[in-house]
């Protein structure tokens, strides 16, 4: 009997490491079966309709993990915040959505994978990396429909990066057909999933912010976001006149909690 419990928990506990170490993304695994969701963007900040995507995407085509990755630079926007905050943000966005299937990937690998400054040069290497992490799995790029025009024309991912395009093309809108568009789809390497309920960008909420339209903020953040958000006066929020009575509330209701 003492023997059986010992094989047990030994078994329990190569089992755990073997989901610790693939959870984690820290080591190598055998992947054959897994599928595996990638969504790279700025995420400044992290919102409704990035976490819709997100769910979304993982519920129909039955991804086993979605890894969000923010970008570390991007040429084209120069003013947006640090990596260290965004990447902070988007962390507790994750903790309130509690689906154990999102991750988000470490600062470390989002640095080394950006040596260049150069987005489509980075998202290969995301790429590269993730495959090399899940041997055998197969690869889901999550975009929004804004997105789609702008990876085909730089030219990435081709067929033979056996990474599946997923898009959420927004309500009443269609994508423009084009050759390559075509051919993705052909080749299954081209998924659109259901419109979703939110239609939202990361402009709306900053602009929010700088206006003080604290109920905006509220409907439309996760809300350990919207409380690093409004502690921190992020995005001109703190120049605001609606700061500062926020900030008295959110710690009155703490004091009332504890």
């Amino acid at each position: 009997m003492k023997r059986f419990r010992f094989l047990s928990t030994r078994l329990f506990l190569l089992l755990f490491l073997f989901i610790t170490a693939t959870l984690t993304c820290s080591l190598p695994v055998s992947a054959k079966n897994l599928r595996v969701g990638l969504f790279i963007g700025t995420f400044d900040p992290f919102h409704a309709q990035h976490a819709e995507l997100a769910l979304k995407a993982k519920a129909e085509l039955g991804l086993d993990a979605v890894f969000v990755v923010p970008n570390s630079s991007n040429p084209k926007k120069t003013m947006m915040t640090s990596l260290s905050f965004r990447h902070r943000l988007i962390a507790a966005a994750l903790r309130d959505i509690h689906d154990p299937a999102l991750f988000l990937l470490s600062k470390e690998d989002i640095k080394a994978a950006d040596r260049s400054n150069n987005q489509t040069l980075f998202a290969y290497n995301i790429i590269s990396l993730l495959k090399k992490r899940f041997s055998g799995a197969t690869l889901y790029e999550i975009l929004g429909s804004d997105s789609v025009e702008k990876v085909f024309n730089s030219g990435m991912p081709k067929p033979a990066d056996k990474v599946v395009l997923v898009v959420m093309v927004r309500p009443k809108t269609t994508l423009k057909e084009q050759p390559l568009l075509t051919r993705f789809k052909q080749q299954g390497l081209f998924v659109e999933i259901t419109p979703g309920k939110v239609a939202l960008s990361s402009t709306e909420i900053r602009s929010a912010a700088k206006g003080g339209n604290i109920e905006f903020l509220r409907t439309h953040l996760s809300p350990s976001l919207y409380r690093e958000l409004v502690f921190r006066g992020s995005y001109g929020l703190r120049q605001t006149l609606a700061w500062r009575p926020e900030v008295l509330r959110l710690i009155h209701e703490d004091r009332n909690h504890d």
